[in-house]
């Protein structure tokens, strides 16, 4: 008569490491186990065998924990992206954002678990996170005609030129640091004021906001509200920049600037230089 022969339950070399979980214990003589990573840990799963010795022979699983990655909202900043399964992060309001608690939020990295799956997901309460309004940077100028009052950031407005101006609409935004970004619009002037008495050729003059002397009284800095257009007839243009000193000068001044003055306009046509000729009258 045979021996009746029962299989023995392995008693050694079982998977180990905190992050590993399995199922070998009772696994027996000829049968195999898995050995998988832990909820919070990700790797690939090891299968072990029971040998006749009565140990089980595989690898252990290598296994590295995984983070919560960082909170779904726009307005906050936080490092939970390096918080591993059940440590603590915190959330701020970012740059442009303010909360009426000036404090952190705690969250704590837990495991989501679903039908099949898990993830790691932060638990906790988001900060009040308000956007802060743009206060900087405004247009200004009766010339433009705007809606970027009460914007906040993250938001843009519009710019146009005002009625008696023309120039194409730009787009402003309002950035992080309460102040709007991009360029204003280049508005031209459709009426001028003739300040000349001896051509047809006009310059349109808004407002003269500065007039000073510079370079040892060798010059003088004439600066304007607006940018100052030639025009002839219906037709505004800048012009060039070194324009003859008699169009843009009351003669009654130009004879005190001295023998061949030089008047030349910065690039946006807003500030004029004059540089005095020899024997200036005008000091």
């Amino acid at each position: 008569t045979l021996p009746d022969c029962d299989p023995v339950a392995c008693t050694g070399n079982f998977p180990i490491g905190t992050a590993v979980q399995h199922n070998c214990s009772g696994v027996t003589t000829g049968l195999s186990c898995l050995a998988t990573c832990r909820q919070g840990y990700e790797g690939t799963s090891q299968r072990f065998t029971c040998q006749s010795s009565g140990v089980l022979s595989g690898v252990n699983p290598s296994c590295t924990a995984t983070t919560c990655g960082h909170l779904p909202f726009n307005n906050t900043e936080d490092d939970c992206a390096t918080a591993f399964v059940g440590m603590s992060c915190f959330a701020h309001c970012a740059a442009g954002y303010t909360s009426p608690v000036q404090h952190s939020q705690a969250f704590v990295c837990s495991i989501h678990q679903s039908a099949n799956s898990w993830s790691l997901v932060a638990i906790g309460t988001p900060p009040q996170c308000n956007a802060q309004e743009c206060i900087y940077a405004k247009p200004v100028g009766n010339q433009f005609v705007h809606n970027c009052a009460g914007k906040t950031t993250g938001t843009s407005c519009s710019v146009q030129c005002a009625a008696g101006f023309v120039g194409s609409p730009t787009i402003l935004s309002c950035a992080a640091n309460s102040s709007f970004t991009g360029t204003t619009p280049v508005c031209r002037a459709t009426t001028t004021t003739d300040v000349t008495t001896s051509t047809s050729t006009t310059v349109g003059i808004l407002r003269l906001l500065e007039a000073k002397f510079r370079n040892s009284f060798r010059e003088i800095i004439l600066v304007f509200s607006s940018p100052v257009f030639v025009c002839s007839g219906v037709s505004c243009t800048n012009g060039p920049l070194e324009v003859s000193c008699g169009s843009v000068i009351d003669t009654s001044v130009l004879s005190r600037l001295g023998e061949n003055p030089r008047c030349v306009w910065t690039s946006d046509h807003v500030i004029l230089q004059v540089v005095l000729g020899s024997n200036p009258l005008l000091k």
